[in-house]
C-alpha cells in the first residue's frame, strides 16, 4: 500500500458564533450599574456628575452607528441634584483582526431634554461617560479568551473526545481566531475560524 503523508493541518473549521445582545447587556449591567460618572481634575479635586441606575441594550436606529445603550441615570451636581434621566448612547464599533480586539470608534449621546443648559450638561457627561468608563469596558481584547479556550479543546482531543458510540477524535487545534463581527438585529454575528489536525479512531461499529 502506498504511503500517503500526513498533512500538517487537516482539519479547517468556518463557524459562524451568535452573541445575543442580551449577554451583553448583562455584563455590562455587572460593570456599569452603580457606577459614578465622575471627572477627577486631580487627586484633590473630583466633579461628580451622575450615577447610572438601570441600562438596556440593543440595535441602534441611528445611522452609521451599530449599538444603542439605553442608561437611566440621577444627576449628581450642585445645579442639577437628584433628576432622573433617560439618555441614549449610540455607539460604533470597530474589530481589530490582527489585534482581536472590538471597540468604540465613535459614539453619539442623545437625551430627552428640550433645556439649552440640561443638553450642554449632558454634552459634558457624554464625554465624561465615553473616556473615564465606557471606552474601557466596551473595548474587549479577545486574545485571552481565545487562548483558554484553545487550551480546554486540546485538552479534550489529547485524550480521545468521544463524538459518538464507539467513534472517537484525537488532534490538535493550532490557530484559533476571530475573523469577523458583525451586528444583527438581535445579536453579533462572530466568524470564528479554526485550523489543526486530527484522526479520527473506530474502535465500535454499530449499524
Amino acid at each position: 500500500m502506498e504511503n500517503i503523508e500526513k498533512p500538517q493541518e487537516n482539519l479547517v473549521l468556518n463557524l459562524p458564533v451568535k452573541i445575543s445582545y442580551k449577554v451583553l447587556e448583562a455584563y455590562l449591567r455587572k460593570e456599569l450599574v452603580g457606577e459614578v460618572i465622575r471627572d477627577d481634575h486631580s487627586k484633590e479635586e473630583t466633579s461628580e456628575y451622575a450615577q447610572i441606575l438601570a441600562l438596556s441594550l440593543r440595535k441602534s436606529g441611528k445611522e452609521n452607528f451599530d449599538l444603542a445603550l439605553i442608561l437611566r441615570i440621577k444627576t449628581l451636581t450642585s445645579f442639577f441634584k437628584n433628576k432622573i434621566l433617560r439618555l441614549n448612547f449610540h455607539a460604533s464599533l470597530q474589530f481589530e483582526k490582527e489585534k482581536q480586539e472590538i471597540f468604540v470608534n465613535d459614539y453619539s449621546l442623545e437625551g430627552e431634554n428640550r433645556s439649552w443648559l440640561m443638553n450642554k450638561f449632558i454634552q459634558v457627561l457624554a464625554n465624561t461617560f465615553m473616556y473615564s468608563s465606557l471606552k474601557k469596558k466596551m473595548r474587549f481584547n479577545f486574545s485571552p479568551v481565545i487562548e483558554e479556550q484553545l487550551k480546554s479543546i486540546n485538552d479534550k482531543l489529547n485524550s480521545q473526545f468521544e463524538v459518538f458510540d464507539g467513534i472517537f477524535l484525537t488532534g490538535k487545534i493550532q490557530d484559533f481566531r476571530i475573523t469577523e463581527i458583525v451586528p444583527g438585529e438581535d445579536y453579533l454575528l462572530v466568524s470564528v475560524a479554526a485550523a489543526g489536525s486530527g484522526l479520527v479512531n473506530v474502535q465500535e461499529l454499530n449499524f
